[in-house]
């Protein structure tokens, strides 16, 4: 098997309009600019002979059709020739999605696979709880035993946005049994996530779960309360005979606080749409 390489991206959180957010805005303001950040992460990835990109969720913040239509606007322009494999997350949007990226009118989850060099890669909507808490909708779970049921000739990875194993259970998710048994019993060879805004690896059910940065803005965790860093970054991913290796990739090298907020209080800003 040749090694397959691809980048994961995560939270990327593109908007025309950060700044005026109820709460967020003052992070916006007093950190890099969250569309230039993730054009130059792009362009240098476009460089790179990559076989696609992962989105993992939070593409945009909070946003309108136009700010999808921004944010594919800029994959276009700076990722011409690799393909772009998109989930969403609770930030993201479902109606504005629709519309922005596909001209629909709709509500449902988005869930959809692709295949690339025998490598089967599952979307999955893992922002169907109507809260920033991560849930799959009942359909979705169908959908995957119907798909897991029949191999891939290089396996199956999952995109989703929120982390199932993770310190912060405000920041974790639920999963039906049925999850975990799939990932027990079929051919997925690893996990790809976000949403935590802090780079890290771990197993679930003896499969890995890899964790992404964002390219947008880093979270500091310090007991009850997170702060707002300005380290971004992104993982270049090869997947081989051998398993996964992942490379961590720094946009920001020098952390530097800009905001910081108790997690309870955020978890309700964020509920509220702020």
């Amino acid at each position: 098997m040749e090694p397959i390489r691809f980048a994961q991206l995560c939270d990327t959180h593109v908007g025309m309009n950060n700044g005026e957010a109820v709460m967020m805005g003052p992070v916006f303001d007093k950190l890099p600019d969250t569309t230039a950040s993730l054009s130059a992460a792009l362009d240098t990835l476009a460089k790179q002979n990559l076989d696609f990109v992962l989105f993992c969720g939070d593409l945009v913040h909070e946003g309108s059709a136009e700010d999808y239509r921004l944010f594919q606007k800029i994959v276009k322009e700076h990722l011409k020739d690799t393909p772009a494999i998109l989930c969403l997350g609770n930030h993201d949007r479902k109606g504005p999605f629709w519309e922005g990226c596909h001209g629909e009118s709709s509500e449902r989850p988005y869930y959809a696979q692709q295949t690339i060099r025998g490598l089967r890669i599952l979307s999955l909507d893992s922002a169907c709880g109507g809260e920033v808490f991560g849930s799959f909708a009942p359909e979705e779970y169908e959908w995957l035993e119907e798909v897991l049921r029949e191999p891939a000739p290089q396996g199956t990875i999952l995109v989703f946005h929120h982390p199932v194993v993770w310190d912060v259970k405000e920041l974790a998710m639920e999963v039906d049994e049925r999850f975990r048994t799939l990932l027990k019993q079929s051919d997925v060879r690893a996990v790809f996530c976000g949403h935590t805004h802090e780079n890290d690896v771990r197993f679930l059910e003896g499969v890995p779960q890899v964790t992404g940065d964002s390219t947008a803005f880093g979270c500091s965790y310090t007991g009850s309360t997170m702060g707002f860093t300005d380290k971004a970054s992104y993982n270049l991913c090869t997947l081989g005979e051998n398993g996964l290796t992942v490379r961590n990739k720094l946009l920001n090298p020098v952390e530097r606080t800009a905001f910081e907020i108790n997690i309870l209080e955020l978890m309700r800003a964020v509920k509220r749409g702020e």
